[in-house]
């Protein structure tokens, strides 16, 4: 079966009562009655280019490359005016460049005498030196008002159906052959010199803020994209159509129900498309990455996660996995900040995360924890973003805010929000709890509860008939430099506490197990709690053994020190 042609049916005049609409519907009558095409029509009327022409790629202009760029040919209906074609089809016509590239373009063309014919010549001159192909077939009317009646139908339609038969032939060749040839790329020239490149993905980006899609559309633009935008997400899947796309981006500023309608509309008519969340501050790295085949990342290995947590079940995106891998991570992987203690710094790269969480069996801290958890449920498919935390915890009372060094996540499950956070270390969650609530909500050792704080959230904890501050949470999702910064300060600063103590945790479903320098305690669920003074054989032990911790060599002065500062 002869594949489908995807053509743009471009009319070429703006003027008020225009005659070109009746030509323009005969020509769409005769790509019918051919077969083989879909027809996208594109009105200078109705799009707004004018405003891009001068350098500026507004959003409109965005959007009118898109289409031009789907299309795998062109048939231009255009009048002769002033023995030349109109202005808005040049305006229309300079809007792109490589998307009319290696393409071929049919003319029909209508006027008075010389029916079109000089407008036609100027048009092959422009589209040659845009690499497309014009044809030679055309369909010319000679005085086009005498020939068609007042319902539009030719008065003798036998030569120029004929006519437009076989130019719609010559132009379905000539796509065929065209595509063929390129093979999948797309010429660019300049300078004297053509380059192949491969074809602009074909993104559209969903949201609400016009200006923000116009930003984002203009950045992705200029990297090569063939980019559109709507602000209207309800009727995106009505105003662009699935199989011209490649890509859909839907910003973080539509809401849930909605956001679903619109992934559910669009997979419903390309099941091959691909979709994604993005936030508009990381918009186009995101979109850039997807669109070129890209991993936002080096991808996690699940099964080498699993075996290292000890989960044997199935890993899926709902609450019962959740929960497990949440109990189970704080207990396989110890909070810890040797690294930092002993002056070698943290490096959050996921491979280097990885290495030393899974590959060999350390622990690490917040960053490092939650930064390695919130890859393990995006690759298992859960919604997770990473936020920010101010440490609360056993600050004395009318101390000076901290900044922000701890890093938490929020991860949405069935339309709810959840506070996920498997390292911060003494009193960690051993399971999510409901950030939408303040409600007591109890976990296998303790008894939280979010209240609104300002403009942030307060994680309390239920400690001896008192609710104590935990952190507080900002609501402002996170990127990665964001961290990498809070990480240079906990790691690197004189002040951070992790430079001058041993700190260590770890939680199983039996107890809490804490070191701060020399002092061990033990604490159960019932609130029991026994506590230990360590000297440096001990606290080696405690390490190994209580904390799953291959003790290095060079750690031995740092355990010196600490049982020194506890014996102190």
């Amino acid at each position: 079966m002869t594949p489908r042609t995807d053509i743009a049916l471009i009319y070429g005049s703006a003027r008020d009562g225009r005659f070109c609409d009746t030509v323009a519907a005969w020509t769409m009558a005769a790509i019918e009655r051919a077969g083989g095409f879909a027809v996208d029509v594109i009105d200078p009327v109705a799009v707004d280019v004018a405003r891009g022409v001068e350098g500026r790629d507004t959003a409109a202009r965005s959007a009118l490359r898109a289409r031009l760029d789907r299309a795998d040919g062109f048939v231009v209906v255009t009048p002769e005016y002033n023995h030349s074609f109109p202005a808005p089809l040049k305006a229309l016509i300079d809007s792109a460049h490589a998307e009319w590239q290696a393409k071929p373009v049919a003319f029909v063309s209508y006027g008075g005498g010389s029916g079109g014919i000089r407008a036609v010549e100027h048009l092959r001159h422009v589209f040659a030196e845009l690499h497309a192909v014009g044809l030679r077939d055309g369909v010319g009317f000679v005085n086009a008002w005498n020939q068609f009646d007042e319902q539009g139908a030719l008065r003798d339609p036998d030569g120029a159906e004929s006519a437009a038969a076989t130019m719609l032939a010559r132009l379905s060749w000539w796509a065929r052959a065209l595509r063929a040839g390129a093979g999948g790329h797309r010429l660019r020239g300049g300078g004297g010199v053509t380059v192949v490149d491969h074809p602009s993905p074909r993104v559209l980006v969903v949201g609400r803020s016009p200006t923000a899609l116009e930003a984002i559309g203009r950045e992705l633009s200029a990297l090569g994209l063939a980019v559109s935008a709507s602000a209207r997400p309800e009727t995106a899947a009505v105003e662009f159509e699935a199989r011209s796309l490649d890509l859909v981006a839907i910003d973080a500023g539509v809401d849930d129900a909605t956001r679903a309608a619109v992934r559910l509309s669009f997979i419903g008519a390309h099941p091959g498309i691909r979709l994604l969340d993005v936030r508009a501050s990381v918009a186009v790295p995101a979109i850039l990455a997807a669109a070129n085949g890209a991993e936002a990342g080096p991808r996690v290995d699940l099964a080498a996660y699993a075996r290292r947590i000890g989960h044997d079940a199935a890993l899926r995106a709902d609450m019962a996995t959740l929960r497990a891998i949440h109990t189970r991570h704080p207990d396989a992987i110890a909070f810890e900040a040797i690294d930092v203690l002993l002056g070698r710094g943290i490096e959050l790269s996921p491979e280097a995360v990885d290495a030393k969480l899974i590959g060999r069996r350390r622990g690490g801290y917040c960053f490092e924890q939650n930064g390695l958890f919130r890859r393990v449920l995006e690759e298992i498919g859960f919604d997770a973003t990473g936020l920010a935390a101010r440490v609360r915890w056993n600050v004395p009372p009318g101390t000076p805010p901290a900044a922000r060094t701890h890093m938490v996540l929020r991860v949405i499950l069935d339309g709810a929000p959840w506070l996920v956070d498997v390292g911060f270390g003494t009193c960690a969650l051993t399971e999510p709890i409901r950030m939408d609530t303040d409600a007591a909500q109890s976990t296998g050792h303790d008894t939280y509860r979010v209240i609104e704080f300002g403009d942030d959230l307060l994680l309390q904890v239920r400690r001896d008939e008192a609710w104590l501050p935990v952190y507080e949470i900002t609501r402002e999702p996170q990127l990665d430099s964001d961290y990498q910064a809070a990480n240079w300060f906990t790691a690197t600063h004189p002040a951070s506490h992790f430079r001058h103590n041993l700190m260590v945790a770890r939680t199983t479903r039996e107890s809490r197990y804490t070191l701060l320098d020399g002092r061990f305690t033990e604490r159960w669920p019932d609130g029991r709690a026994e506590r230990k003074l360590l000297d440096a054989d001990g606290i080696h032990m405690a390490l190994e053994e209580t904390f799953g911790l291959a003790v290095e060599p060079d750690w031995r002065p740092a355990i010196e020190r600490a049982a020194d500062a506890s014996s102190g």
